[in-house]
């Protein structure tokens, strides 16, 4: 909520967050893993599905979306400040 315009809005069940651009990030449960999703860019895709932490987020990956499991392991504020920025960027 702290970059600027962002508004929280409920998006096919999930809490998300976006801009007046679109969507930037949502918070969401897939086949009982709550994940964190946002936009990393196509290009970028990759090297963070070689994280064992991140999957491809469903109906969303061909526009190079990934998803953070929440539960596998100790989240990263700052690892997430970043993801959060980077995805508000690219909306």
């Amino acid at each position: 909520m702290a970059l600027p315009g962002t508004i929280e809005k409920i998006s096919h069940g999930y809490p998300s967050f976006a801009t007046k651009n679109g969507i930037y990030a949502v918070i969401e449960e897939y086949k009982g893993e709550l994940s964190i999703c946002v936009n990393v860019g196509r290009e970028m895709e990759d090297i963070f599905l070689k994280d064992p932490r991140f999957y491809p987020t469903p109906y969303a990956a061909k526009h190079g979306w990934v998803s953070l499991k929440v539960h596998a392991g100790p989240l990263d504020w700052e690892e997430i400040a970043g993801l959060l920025e980077g995805s508000y960027r690219l909306r």
